[in-house]
């Protein structure tokens, strides 16, 4: 979900990232560790309604369609690019993927009807700068949530990557959300308090875009989790329940309403 490319030059960079983001993601590799992480929090349901609230190329939407029983799944994205993207790798692999464009703040994304799972992962919440926006959206994901039901949502280790002087000494392994490191290269090329702007580079054919980021501090996200009124709220780093803060590059949140 691209939602803060105003100017002309961002809206180019917007177009590059559609590009690069496949390879950055590396779909195949993904989906080995956060498919079975999904269908594990999910299990006690059958055939539960899921929202893909933010698609982007289909990384997480076109695996979970590929399984049986998918046909409740709804993917929702707001960047044409991306979309684009999506259907197509969808269409060629002999799938049709149930699309969405709603803003996860307005009355018409709430419309999209009732789940009993809901995604927002691929550090998607970051796009959101003003602390009302975020609140805003993830008080509609509890909203559209079944009693009982399930908001995986998972954010970059800004805390201890990112911010506190560590973002020249930037790293990614490429084992989790983003596993294309043999062909993307993405470093950070501006960081402060409340902004970080990310470069990312394929290697092959040269492409480059640009994303600026909101970067939560360390317990800012579960602190907007618990405004919006959920409660019992599991922290996952790398997939993983035993985790030390420092280490993850990425924490997921699991949150039962």
């Amino acid at each position: 979900m691209i939602c803060n490319l105003t100017t002309n030059s961002l809206r180019q960079d917007g177009i590059a990232l559609s590009r690069i983001w496949p390879d950055f993601v590396n779909m195949k590799k993904r989906s080995e560790k956060e498919v079975p992480f999904i269908i594990e929090r999910i299990k006690a349901f059958q055939n539960p309604r899921i929202l893909d609230s933010c698609m982007g190329i289909g990384a997480t939407s076109i695996p979970l369609k590929l399984l049986p029983g998918s046909n409740l799944l709804v993917s929702n994205e707001i960047d044409a690019n991306f979309a684009a993207v999506a259907k197509e790798k969808a269409r060629k692999l002999g799938i049709r993927l149930k699309t969405a464009s709603r803003d996860w703040r307005s009355n018409d994304f709430i419309g999209l009807g009732n789940f009993e799972c809901i995604l927002c992962l691929g550090n998607s919440l970051t796009y959101l700068f003003k602390k009302e926006d975020q609140l805003l959206a993830i008080g509609n994901f509890y909203k559209m949530l079944s009693d009982g039901g399930t908001l995986l949502i998972d954010e970059r280790n800004y805390a201890h990557h990112f911010l506190n002087g560590r973002g020249s000494n930037y790293a990614w392994s490429g084992e989790f959300v983003y596993c294309g490191k043999d062909k993307v290269d993405a470093k950070p090329s501006d960081i402060r308090k409340n902004l970080v702007v990310m470069r990312y580079e394929h290697l092959k054919n040269g492409l480059v875009g640009r994303l600026r980021l909101y970067p939560f501090k360390e317990g800012e996200l579960y602190s907007l989790l618990q405004k919006a009124g959920f409660s019992d709220i599991q922290a996952f780093g790398d997939y993983s329940a035993d985790f030390a803060p420092q280490k993850p590059e990425f924490i997921t949140y699991v949150c039962t309403k």
